[in-house]
């Protein structure tokens, strides 16, 4: 049996049928339950990770080049989130921490903030954002106006990692966020370069962009 969860930490699990869902008590239980539910190759990490912080996970998953995105949401402020599972978790947090700003004025700039870096004692890594509506490249109708708009937006966002010493080598719609709002935000600094030699200076990218 797997270590015990009290009630606060209990994974609430949805599985592909919608009308079930599950409480798990046990790590055990969370692996199996997310083996058969989803079929994730990172079943056991994603058990215990996500016991270790405010997270609940909801289940729903997508696959992101190198990257497994898991839908949660917070225990305490029952906000949908995003977990981000990549090798290139702790580099992409401390770029986003390279900006020295506040999580509401990343926001107002155009820019996805990440919540926190997170790791289990496997070495897995996920760092933690807000969840947002699509990217641009599969969005509702968008107009010519609602295209500049947003163009406008990217610009600011780029101006604000310009600012701070931060290229992001990597802009193209996947990599562009829209809000509830119709706004822009740019997200995945894992390409990123800065102007600090503790940084990785290779530069990564994606052909055709």
């Amino acid at each position: 049996a797997g270590r015990s969860l009290d009630d606060e930490t209990a994974i609430i699990i949805k599985t592909k049928m919608p009308a079930r869902v599950n409480v798990v008590e046990s790590e055990a239980d969370a692996v199996m339950l997310l083996e058969d539910a989803t079929r994730l190759p990172h079943s056991t990490t994603i058990a215990r990770i996500v016991t270790s912080c405010d997270l609940i996970i909801d289940g729903e998953f997508a696959q992101s080049g190198r990257s497994i995105l898991i839908r949660a949401f917070s225990v305490t402020t029952r906000k949908p989130k995003i977990m981000k599972f990549t090798d290139d978790a702790p580099y992409e947090y401390a770029i986003f921490k390279k900006l020295n700003i506040s999580n509401d004025t990343c926001v107002e700039h155009h820019l996805v903030p990440l919540e926190q870096c997170i790791e289990d004692e496997h070495g897995k890594k996920a760092v933690v954002m807000p969840m947002y509506s699509c990217t641009i490249d599969t969005p509702p109708y968008l107009s010519e106006e609602n295209v500049l708009l947003g163009l406008r937006e990217v610009l600011i966002g780029l101006e604000t990692l310009h600012n701070c010493g931060i290229v992001h080598n990597d802009i193209k719609p996947a990599n562009v966020l829209m809000d509830a709002d119709g706004s822009w935000h740019i997200c995945d600094y894992g390409s990123c370069t800065t102007n600090d030699a503790s940084h990785k200076q290779k530069v990564d990218y994606t052909p055709m962009y």
